[in-house]
């Protein structure tokens, strides 16, 4: 006989349901913080990843000019790197970084959205993302400048001053500041002429984007007897050009339209390596001789303010391992052979300093038990509180003639061509 089924008895047909286990909510940030406070300081490289993350992200990246403006502004201070050409590599740009992993990426190192047969030459200047390039275009044997935004792949060539078939000037800065406009940038380019009594003249043409024509400024720099010029370095910040000038620095003022220069700070010695950049919106210049390593920033039109400073010989030591892996230990070990063979034999020159607390130092080696043969080129990142230096992943380029090295951050700005 079957047993009767009381009610401590369950059904097999009815199964005991388990308890739900309670689980913590997922914190959700709003929209406005990710877009406003999170992205604005993501690496450009990893933007562009994150287009793909939804409809609203890819149109807030890639069309919302004021996410480009914030990442412009947050960009330069935490992505800063530098960057030149190398022609060895048919014009490729080459970025150098003090991290590990460079988060500073340009889609198209070739340039190639420029144009067919158009190889890049030379980068003349490098301001808040734009790039003012020396171009050649092979199929018609011409070269020309050509401003553009790497990151964003757009651009446009720079009309020649009436009167000439092609512009080709070396000296010509470039003024962009996006927390005054996104849709304006200037072309500056100094002219320098003989005056009277053996003095030197400084004028200034410029061209806005907003026109297609070169205008004479009436601003004249005048310097006294002694003064050299070569095809000079300009870089820019809180609207005011500064060209590299040996010993002394000429400006011009793109929002006042006024002009000067300024004298280099300290000692100067025979055997001198400098360059200039920018650190925190000020000029800054790295200066190595055979005194040692010099970080200088410029608090006013005419002051400076010294922010690092070693000696040639504590560089040495504190990284003999380094140094000895490609010059001999005798080298390093007399006083007077360091300081020739790292500058006076311009071995090593300091690379523009963009803030970090590195220093950035190109060498130029020269050992065949190192090298096998010919010369080779390593890029070392100095820490200057710590003393040590490692080397820069690198693929070289840097020695070419009349070659200059900028500094350089990614920037979202949109691009505005000339009207």
């Amino acid at each position: 006989m079957g047993k009767r089924v009381g009610s401590s008895t369950c059904s097999l047909s009815s199964p005991l349901k388990k308890p739900k286990k309670k689980t913590a909510e997922t914190p959700c940030l709003p929209e406005d913080i990710i877009h406003c406070k999170i992205l604005p300081r993501v690496p450009l490289k990893s933007l562009f990843r994150f287009k793909s993350v939804s409809k609203t992200w890819n149109r807030t990246i890639s069309d919302d000019p004021l996410f480009a403006l914030r990442q412009s502004l947050h960009s330069k201070f935490s992505c800063a790197s530098t960057i030149s050409v190398n022609r060895k590599k048919g014009g490729r740009l080459v970025v150098l970084s003090t991290f590990e992993e460079s988060p500073v990426g340009i889609p198209d190192p070739f340039l190639r959205f420029i144009g067919d047969n158009v190889s890049p030459l030379a980068i003349l200047s490098s301001t808040n993302g734009l790039l003012c390039i020396r171009c050649h275009d092979s199929s018609r044997q011409q070269e020309f400048l050509y401003v553009c935004n790497p990151a964003t792949m757009k651009g446009t060539c720079v009309p020649a001053p009436e009167g000439m078939r092609s512009f080709v000037a070396v000296s010509v800065g470039l003024a962009f500041d996006p927390s005054v406009s996104l849709d304006r940038y200037e072309l500056v380019h100094p002219i320098r002429s003989n005056g009277v009594n053996q003095t030197v003249e400084y004028r200034f043409k410029v061209l806005s984007s907003r026109r297609r024509e070169w205008i004479k400024s009436d601003q004249v720099v005048v310097l006294g007897e002694g003064y050299p010029w070569k095809e000079s370095k300009p870089v820019f910040t809180k609207g005011v050009l500064y060209w590299y000038c040996d010993d002394y620095l000429l400006w011009f003022d793109c929002n006042n339209e006024i002009s000067g220069y300024t004298l280099m700070p300290g000692e100067l010695l025979s055997f001198t390596q400098q360059d200039i950049g920018v650190c925190r919106d000020r000029v800054s210049l790295t200066r190595l001789s055979d005194k040692g390593l010099e970080v200088w920033t410029m608090t006013d039109r005419h002051g400076w303010e010294k922010m690092y400073e070693t000696r040639l010989e504590t560089m040495v030591e504190g990284n003999i391992d380094l140094f000895g892996s490609f010059w001999t230990t005798m080298t390093l070990r007399s006083r007077d052979k360091v300081s020739k063979g790292l500058v006076k034999r311009y071995r090593m020159q300091p690379l523009p300093f963009e803030g970090g607390g590195r220093v950035l130092l190109r060498v130029r080696v020269r050992n065949s038990r190192y090298n096998g043969d010919g010369e080779k080129e390593k890029v070392l990142s100095y820490d200057v509180k710590t003393g040590k230096m490692g080397m820069v992943l690198y693929e070289g380029g840097l020695f070419q003639e009349w070659q200059q090295v900028f500094g350089y951050n990614n920037s979202m700005v949109p691009f505005q061509v000339m009207r």
